[in-house]
């Protein structure tokens, strides 16, 4: 039987010869366009086909949080701050990331204010949880003072806390100090201690006593205090401080017009002192003042009780700055007699003090004659610089 051959008939392929030009191009678009966030190779080949990366996380999603926040700080640091607006509209993550680092700081005070940045804080509060520095000037017309204290309630971390109340004497205390007030105690059901992990405290107000201001003693991770215009001319009657309970380490009073019983009583409250600054200021006295104004009363003054407190914290006191720019005429005034002059007394028992700024009236009369201060500090200290005051000056004295 004679075979018979089937031949299968063969699948033509398409031919663009006899195509109008139009329908090829038509063509040739519909199957280059490929839309794709996976990022591309700018070296040679077709630009039609999209480039798969062998190494995923070579892109900026792929990498590591970690990594990425350090560079968004880095961005923030040099002043590129429009660059992290810019990388809030690329992706979730990135737009997460970069409002951790636009909001972590916010200054509220005059014209430095960054309005913007507050209006977003306020009408969305979850901005307000990335604060950890913030600096307010309660006293101005450019700053608005709801929208400040708003932040503040809804911050969950604050750690530098930097405030100015320069408002005439409130009939209430103040929003941001009862919100110390409440820190100073464990949270109650939901309520957020947004100064739990609070290191670094500046009150500068010329109307809060420190009977007022005793509570931020007793914040539990305050380590760095500054105060700043303080007018305590009165011992405190209700100090409610246990002694050697505070954890507070660096305490600067600046232009501080105080009660010597007053400074003692605050430094009796710390564990370990490191660091005091005390700027003694008497500028503002008004002796003539309507009855019940603090500043009508002249602040006491002690070089000896200062000494004593400095001296409970002589194993762990490391730097002393001291100055007293006091009137010489208002002291003739309050002491037409003459008063006797006491000293702090020996610092060579001071084992870590290496920095010591005090006036030389401090540790010696000069008018008794030449001494050498050299005898009142530990041989281990580095720098040390003194003030002679008008009355004194002419008198010898060295190191």
């Amino acid at each position: 039987m004679t075979p018979v051959t089937v031949s299968t008939p063969q699948k033509r392929k398409a031919s663009l010869s006899h195509v109008s030009a139009s329908a090829k191009r038509t063509r040739s678009v519909s199957i280059s366009v490929k839309v794709t966030h996976t990022a591309t190779d700018d070296g040679p080949g077709s630009p039609d086909l999209p480039v798969v990366l062998k190494n995923p996380q070579a892109c900026l999603g792929g990498i590591p949080e970690e990594l990425l926040l350090k560079i968004m700080e880095h961005v923030k640091e040099v002043g590129r701050d429009h660059a992290l607006s810019k990388l809030c509209r690329t992706d979730k993550l990135c737009k997460r990331l970069a409002e951790v680092v636009m909001y972590k700081t916010l200054c509220a005070s005059g014209s430095t204010t960054n309005y913007k940045k507050v209006a977003a804080m306020v009408s969305n509060h979850l901005l307000s949880e990335h604060i950890r520095k913030i600096s307010i000037f309660f006293g101005g017309e450019n700053v608005n003072k709801d929208a400040c204290n708003k932040i503040l309630a809804n911050a969950h971390d604050i750690q530098e806390f930097y405030v100015t109340e320069r408002f005439d004497r409130p009939a209430h205390t103040p929003k941001w100090l009862q919100m110390l007030n409440s820190a100073v105690t464990r949270p109650v059901g939901g309520h957020v201690n947004q100064f739990a992990n609070l290191k670094e405290l500046k009150i500068a107000s010329c109307n809060l006593s420190m009977e007022e201001l005793s509570c931020v003693f007793r914040l539990p991770s305050l380590e760095t205090l500054v105060l700043a215009g303080i007018c305590q001319t009165t011992p405190v009657e209700n100090w409610s401080v246990p002694e050697s309970s505070s954890s507070i380490r660096k305490l600067h009073l600046v232009d501080a017009m105080m009660d010597i019983a007053v400074i003692a009583q605050m430094l009796l409250t710390l564990k370990a002192l490191h660091s005091f600054g005390y700027d003694r200021s008497t500028g503002r006295w008004e002796p003539f003042a309507a009855e019940g104004n603090p500043l009508s009363i002249w602040p006491e003054h002690s070089w000896k009780l200062l000494g004593d407190a400095l001296r409970r914290h002589r194993h762990s006191v490391e730097a002393v700055y001291v100055t007293d720019d006091s009137d010489e005429d208002i002291l003739d005034l309050v002491y037409p007699g003459g008063r006797e002059n006491d000293t702090l007394g020996s610092f060579r028992d001071f084992p870590k003090l290496k920095c010591c700024h005090v006036p030389i009236e401090a540790f010696h009369d000069p008018r008794a004659g030449a001494s050498d201060l050299s005898l009142y500090l530990p041989p281990q200290v580095g720098e040390a610089g003194t003030k002679v005051a008008p009355r004194y000056r002419g008198c010898r004295c060295g190191f």
